[in-house]
C-alpha cells in the first residue's frame, strides 16, 4: 500500500520544486524589469535636464539640440537611449520657449520617472497629438503637444517666458 502512494508523493514533491522555481525566475524577471525602467528613467530626465540647460544657456535657440552637443557639454547618455530620444525647443508666445523631450521607453519607465523626481508634472505620456501628466495631484486632462510626438511616448514638456 505504501508503494501505491510513491508515485503521488514525488510528484508533489517535483510540483511543490518546480513551483517555487518558476517564482523565483518571476521574481528575477521582475526585478531585472524594474532596474532597467529605473535605468532609462534616470537617463530621461538627465537628458531632459541638459535639454534645459542648454535653452537657459542660449536663450534665442529654437530647433532640435543635436546629442552630440548635449554630450559634448559632459553629459552622458548609452548610444541605446539616444536611439531612442530627442528634443524640440520651438517659441511660446511672443518671447517663450516650450522645450519638449520625448522618447520611445518602456511604459513602466514614467512610473520611475515620477517616483525619481517626487512627480515633476512635466512628465507625462503623448497620445494623438496630445500628451497628459502623469504626476499624482494634477488635473490629468490632455494638453496640446507644440510638436509631433508618436502615441505612447514619454515626454516632458516645459514651457519658458510667455
Amino acid at each position: 500500500m505504501g508503494t501505491m502512494f510513491s508515485p503521488a508523493l514525488v510528484l508533489a514533491i517535483f510540483l511543490a520544486v518546480f513551483s517555487v522555481q518558476v517564482n523565483q525566475i518571476n521574481k528575477a524577471t521582475r526585478a531585472a524589469v524594474i532596474s532597467k525602467n529605473i535605468n532609462n528613467a534616470s537617463q530621461f530626465i538627465a537628458y531632459k535636464n541638459a535639454v534645459a540647460v542648454y535653452v537657459q544657456n542660449n536663450p534665442t535657440f529654437t530647433g532640435s539640440i543635436p546629442a552630440a552637443t548635449l554630450t559634448a557639454q559632459g553629459y552622458q547618455f548609452s548610444s541605446a537611449f539616444l536611439a531612442l530620444t530627442n528634443n524640440q525647443v520651438t517659441t511660446a508666445g511672443t518671447s517663450g520657449r516650450t522645450i519638449t523631450c520625448y522618447s520611445n521607453l518602456p511604459s513602466g519607465t514614467i512610473n520611475e520617472a515620477l517616483e525619481l523626481t517626487s512627480s515633476d508634472a512635466s512628465l507625462g505620456i503623448a497620445s494623438g497629438g496630445n500628451w497628459t501628466s502623469y504626476a499624482q495631484g494634477t488635473n490629468q486632462t490632455a494638453s496640446p503637444l507644440p510638436v509631433a510626438v508618436p502615441n505612447n511616448y514619454i515626454v516632458s514638456v516645459i514651457q519658458i517666458g510667455s
